[in-house]
């Protein structure tokens, strides 16, 4: 089993980090859709943090796989 997460990094205003995470996204998301929302919710304040979001870093898939070896719940 696949499970597939897109992860956006944000700069705030203390330079640190902020990561929202969306599971299970589009399959076909592109660089050019991802980064017009993320500009807009730094924008709209949309995200209430600690310090205001500032900036835009980074948006990239995370993918994991597993394989059952056995299930004993039947």
């Amino acid at each position: 089993m696949e499970k597939k997460k897109l992860v956006l990094t944000f700069m705030d205003a203390e330079q640190n980090e902020y990561n929202i995470i969306v599971d299970d996204p589009k399959d076909d998301l592109s660089a050019a859709e991802v980064r017009p929302v993320m500009e807009s919710i730094v924008s709209t304040e949309v995200f209430r943090t600690e310090a205001p979001l500032v900036g835009v870093i980074s948006a990239y898939f995370v993918i994991t796989s597993s394989s059952t070896l056995f299930d004993t719940a039947v």
